[in-house]
């Protein structure tokens, strides 16, 4: 009986999300419910002890400490003057500046973790100036929306909570996640190179010259970029520094550097720290209660319910991975990344351990798929949020929703070589120092 009083508060849960109640209060009205029928207190003070040791946890700082160091990238212009010296030298490639905007992309959800964010600032710094140019809109709609992988370059948010959630190595989890991404960087870039190639009126040539000293002379404003990622994922995959120690090493690094270029202000330190308090604050109720949530689930026997279930089925364990990977898809389709990982990761973990899959694999996949879903209607976050910058540029949320198609099934591609070739992503994790 417990776990159809489990599987009620999940419906339970999914049914007032669906309504725009606020996220931790559709995850506390079904279990505050649900504890009254299945064990009282003791029930709900044991998931919420473990919900407890979880958000307490040292490991815990290096979400708020990245959330940061995102916060002052974007606000003193690090991160766009990277984008402006890419735009630069790849102006006599096809689609130079289309290109530009895939690294531009990669370059801001590397120090955001957020794609939302990158894509919003990204399209913001990049629209005026290739729209007049009579670059086609729907490409860039794309590329804006499709390139914007903030979950999976770390430092990554999303690979944060993975960690949490799972007791999977963060510092693994970053470096399966640098390999992996920078794939898919390659995969796009290739794609577009093609497309313009076959389509040359997609982005019309430059025409004005650029000088090797005026590229040259812009790489004083890409070292930046370089110095702080290099540094906080150097330190990890060298084994010198934890990842909290590097949360903290790629702050001080982005405000040494912010000083020593001039664009540090007080009002942007009060700006970074005001937006970094709200946002991780709001994330650690979510976690809290979620994670209490799921522990409750966990303690109704819901996960090992399911886990017996499908060894009964005898289905292949790669269905039952891409069956997961799925209902992510759906999932990301009317939720946020980390309320997805919170719901599904307590009963979709130990099914993954049992079936013999590799955490640190099956994190990178989740993460794919959570990037699909902020792209897939009917309510992808990311093409929303574009829409209310493209929107005076006469693109509308359909032609946004069919422009990010491709890059859902460049993903989906990138799903399947990982299947056939899961060392894509645990080679580099595999030779860390520990």
């Amino acid at each position: 009986m417990d776990i159809i009083y489990g599987l009620l508060m999940i419906i339970g849960f999914c049914f007032l999300a669906a309504l725009g109640l606020p996220i931790p209060f559709a995850f506390l009205v079904p279990m505050l419910i649900g504890f009254i029928f299945v064990g009282g207190l003791p029930a709900l003070g044991t998931a919420a002890s473990q919900a407890i040791s979880v958000t307490d946890s040292f490991i815990m700082l290096a979400l708020p400490m990245f959330m940061l160091m995102g916060e002052l990238v974007s606000r003193s212009g690090v991160a766009t003057d990277a984008f402006d010296t890419m735009e630069l030298w790849l102006k006599r490639i096809p689609g130079g500046l289309i290109i530009s905007n895939i690294f531009g992309c990669a370059i801001l959800a590397s120090c955001t973790g957020s794609s939302v964010a990158t894509a919003l600032i990204m399209a913001k710094a990049s629209l005026p100036r290739l729209v007049p140019r009579g670059y086609d809109k729907r490409l860039l709609a794309g590329v804006l929306g499709g390139t914007s992988i903030g979950l999976i370059i770390p430092p990554s948010s999303g690979f944060i909570i993975y960690g949490l959630l799972t007791d999977a190595s963060i510092g693994r989890l970053f470096m399966a996640g640098l390999s992996v991404g920078s794939f898919m960087v390659a995969l796009f870039t290739v794609f577009i190179i093609i497309r313009v190639a076959l389509n040359p009126s997609l982005a019309p040539p430059i025409t004005e010259d650029v000088t090797w000293a005026k590229r040259i002379q812009a790489l004083k404003y890409f070292w930046p970029f370089p110095l702080i990622i290099g540094g906080v994922l150097g330190s990890i995959y060298g084994g010198v520094a934890t990842p909290v120690e590097a949360s903290v090493l790629g702050v001080v690094a982005v405000i040494v550097v912010s000083l020593v270029r001039g664009t540090l202000t007080w009002q942007i330190m009060k700006e970074s720290f005001l937006g970094t308090a709200r946002a991780a604050s709001w994330l650690l109720l979510i976690l809290y209660v979620g994670l209490t949530f799921g522990n409750l689930i966990t303690y109704l026997g819901v996960t090992s319910s399911l886990d017996n279930l499908l060894k009964m089925t005898q289905m292949s364990p790669i269905v039952i991975v891409l069956g997961m990977c799925f209902l992510v898809i759906v999932l990301g389709c009317f939720l946020e990344g980390a309320t997805i990982m919170i719901l599904t990761m307590p009963i979709f973990a130990p099914i993954v351990q049992s079936l013999g899959f590799d955490l640190i694999w099956f994190g990178v996949m989740i993460m794919i798929t959570m990037e699909i879903g902020l792209i897939t209607p009917p309510v992808g976050l990311t093409c929303y949020i574009l829409a209310s910058v493209m929107e005076p540029y006469g693109i509308t949320l359909e032609q946004i929703f069919k422009a990010n198609l491709v890059y859902v099934l460049l993903m989906t591609l990138t799903i399947v070589i990982l299947y056939f070739f899961p060392d894509l992503a645990l080679w580099l994790p595999n030779r860390m120092i520990n």
